[in-house]
């Protein structure tokens, strides 16, 4: 909505590529009207996931950080009149209440280490961290191998369905979306977070920059994508910021490109402050006072 009242151009079931005739041009297509279309631009802003880059040509380098295995599982349930509104919100740990979890496993065949529940406008949300034997178990995943992570849909639907069930959510309560497990037991972390493009053509990006989980696969079980997310997107809106047209165009015509490279320095000293920030470590490096941030830095890290 905020980017329709600003006028944003904002287009939907599209694909956005490099070319592949070397001029580094980005391609925009719709699979559906079977159509593509170039897109000039000065900046290109990666905000799809490290998986799914756009711009193929980057040469990024990404520190892998690696954890002792670990699992998130989501489902969500539609929310019908009456039915299992007597549910309340909860979270809970394996350390805080051993007993629940353990009734659990036994009824429901759910080896968990922690799991959230949340009541929203239009449907119930259960989030988890399951025991990789239990999905075993439970057929939802052939091996106990970390290599190995082929996913029964089925089973999995059919696993989410019982731990539902447990906590008392009525069968009428049908899935809003199909259940998502995901493996975050390597997590990647990209080395910078804007850099200048070399040998740019006439219409292909001269800047590229990187934000959410482009930028920094989060630790699921810390709950920092959404915290990260948003203070690593102000930080480049606030870089890009101090960038005029006019810079662009005189990049290029041929001047040099210190500006867009110092623009790159400073983001990338923001970026440091980001691989840092942590569940305990937030008080360190984030202002207390949430009402004053805006785009400067200034307003949201202590030490910037």
């Amino acid at each position: 909505k905020v980017c329709l009242l600003i006028g944003v151009d904002l287009r939907l079931g599209v694909t956005l590529t490099q070319t592949d005739d070397g001029q580094g041009l980005l391609s925009m297509s719709n699979a559906e009207l079977k159509s593509h279309e170039t897109v000039p631009c000065e900046i290109l802003i990666e905000a799809g996931g490290p998986n799914c880059l756009a711009w193929k040509s980057s040469s990024l380098a990404f520190d892998i950080v690696g954890t002792a295995d670990a699992i998130g599982m989501v489902s969500n349930f539609h929310r019908q009149p009456g039915a299992g509104e007597q549910l309340k919100e909860f979270s809970w740990a394996r350390q805080f209440n051993q007993d629940l979890f353990e009734r659990l496993e036994g009824e429901a065949g759910a080896n968990l280490e922690n799991i959230v529940y949340l009541r929203g406008r239009l449907t119930h949300y259960f989030v988890m961290t399951p025991r990789r034997k239990s999905l075993v178990a439970a057929g939802v995943l052939n091996s106990t191998q970390r290599d190995d992570f082929h996913i029964d849909k089925q089973a999995l639907c059919g696993h989410a369905r019982n731990i539902a069930d447990f906590f008392g959510l009525p069968p009428e309560c049908g899935f809003a979306s199909e259940p998502q497990l995901f493996d975050f037991s390597k997590r990647r972390s990209c080395k910078t977070a804007m850099y200048v493009t070399p040998g740019a053509g006439v219409s292909s990006p001269l800047l590229v920059s990187l934000v959410g989980d482009a930028l920094l696969e989060p630790f699921w079980p810390e709950g920092l994508g959404i915290t990260r997310g948003f203070l690593g997107a102000l930080d480049a809106a606030w870089e890009l910021s101090g960038l005029s047209a006019d810079v662009f165009s005189s990049v290029r015509a041929g001047a040099d490109i210190s500006m867009l490279e110092a623009a790159c320095v400073t983001r990338d000293k923001t970026l440091k402050i980001l691989k840092q920030l942590g569940a305990a470590t937030q008080a360190q490096y984030l202002s207390s006072d949430l009402r004053a941030f805006g785009l400067h830095p200034n307003t949201r890290f202590l030490h910037f």
